[in-house]
């Protein structure tokens, strides 16, 4: 897996130290959807509020990561590297996988190698994202 380096090079974002560390926190946790309040306090010192937001919003634009909606509406994200199927056109980039939440420690993960079918909608109507998430026990917490 490219470092965060690596990886704002490879989609011809600008190097800083705010981008730099929102990925260094996306990379300890591939896999997990983390909230923007998750970010917020453990990049407090980093990084204020409007520039993770911005930060967020290029990060999603360019296919480094996707947002996650739980069943309360939260938004969450996600590193797509390793989760998602990466293409080079970001037109092409899906991430159309189950996403799973614990009930017990509320930590929503991405479950890569279930696939989501393609939806075919009613003339008239476009897909952008889709969103499919499953509630129960991680085995963290049947233990």
């Amino acid at each position: 897996m490219l470092n965060s380096t690596e990886l704002l090079q490879s989609k011809k974002l600008r190097l800083t130290k705010p981008r730099t560390s929102v990925l260094e926190f996306f990379h300890s946790r591939v896999g997990k959807a983390i909230s923007i309040k998750e970010l917020l306090e453990f990049l407090k010192e980093d990084i204020d509020k409007v520039t993770l937001y911005r930060t967020l919003h290029t990060f999603e634009d360019s296919g480094l990561i996707h947002r996650i909606f739980d069943d309360t509406g939260l938004e969450k994200y996600a590193l797509c590297v390793g989760t998602c199927d990466d293409h080079h056109n970001h037109d092409e980039h899906k991430h159309s996988h189950v996403h799973f939440k614990c009930e017990k420690c509320q930590e929503t993960n991405c479950i890569s190698e279930f696939k989501l079918p393609e939806i075919q909608l009613p003339a008239g109507y476009q897909t952008n994202s889709t969103n499919f998430i499953v509630l129960g026990f991680c085995p963290k917490c049947l233990s």
